[in-house]
């Protein structure tokens, strides 16, 4: 029998990170924060047939022991060869499904945690990739108001560099992850709010638990409930409103319109939309 696996994602800045620390804490998944292994063995093997191939199998293990998300997990406290050794011991069946099912279980294990998991914003950039690794997984997104969204990723150098490339980010990547979640159905998807998760923590964080073990630890609800109550970033939103111009947050409602009302953000502007014209001017200036 599968064990089922959880993946946590959204829109870089949204949460993610947050959301797998709450994961470990309170919902008992081994969810490391980040490392996509998933993307790169993906890529590593171009067909499940491969796999039967001794050298290419051992191959891809001794190479995957290598990977980032290995190094998140450990912290260098064991070598590659160690990790190789502990994904050989957990590697029942000689497939994508199989070796990434060995990751999380050397993951959780190392975590004492019951359920397997995995947190990467990254991962919503390619999610077929993630289905082909674990086609019967279980998707979480966190999602959170573009115009905080955007102010955040300003800031870094990795990110969008002007907030028409943001928003329209942002709405494209919600977007997408959403119409994947109407096809897995309400079984298999849920999504929640960043500012719900702060500001209405008991009904939010009630509803996940519900989502991944059918109904709420209260002893871990009512954790989770006094820990928001008395964090300082419980009220983290709305900064966009002293941070950007009127003109700034036309064009980032006017691109990110469409998700922000279908996920219940309230406009400030009048968002005409942006056009695709516009759109690619600002995505060649960034």
């Amino acid at each position: 029998m599968t064990l089922p696996v959880t993946i946590i994602t959204g829109v870089p800045r949204s949460g993610t990170t947050m959301l797998g620390d709450l994961a470990n804490r309170y919902l008992d998944v081994g969810c490391a924060n980040e490392g996509p292994f998933e993307l790169w063995l993906a890529d590593a093997v171009k067909q499940d047939s491969a796999l039967t191939r001794e050298a290419e199998f051992s191959r891809v293990v001794h190479e995957l022991a290598q990977h980032d998300h290995f190094t998140l997990v450990f912290r260098d406290a064991i070598d590659s060869a160690e990790v190789e050794r502990r994904l050989l011991a957990h590697i029942h069946d000689r497939t994508l499904e199989g070796i990434g099912l060995a990751v999380l279980k050397v993951t959780a294990e190392h975590m004492h945690l019951p359920h397997l998991g995995h947190e990467d914003p990254l991962l919503i950039d390619d999610l077929s990739k993630v289905f082909r690794i674990f086609p019967q997984c279980r998707l979480v997104q966190i999602i959170r108001d573009p115009r905080d969204v955007a102010l955040s990723i300003l800031k870094f150098p990795w990110g969008a560099t002007n907030p028409v490339v943001a928003a329209d980010d942002w709405n494209r990547k919600v977007q997408r992850t959403r119409e994947i979640g109407r096809e897995l159905g309400a079984e298999r998807y849920h999504e929640l709010r960043y500012e719900d998760l702060l500001q209405a923590p008991r009904e939010t964080m009630g509803a996940l638990m519900s989502f991944l073990h059918g109904t709420p630890d209260i002893a871990k609800l009512d954790a989770y409930v006094a820990e928001t109550e008395a964090n300082p970033l419980r009220n983290n939103s709305r900064k966009w409103e002293k941070a950007f111009t009127k003109r700034d947050l036309s064009l980032i409602e006017g691109c990110a319109c469409e998700q922000m009302r279908a996920v219940g953000y309230e406009l400030s502007t009048s968002a005409r939309p942006v056009s695709r014209l516009s759109r690619k001017v600002w995505r060649l200036r960034h």
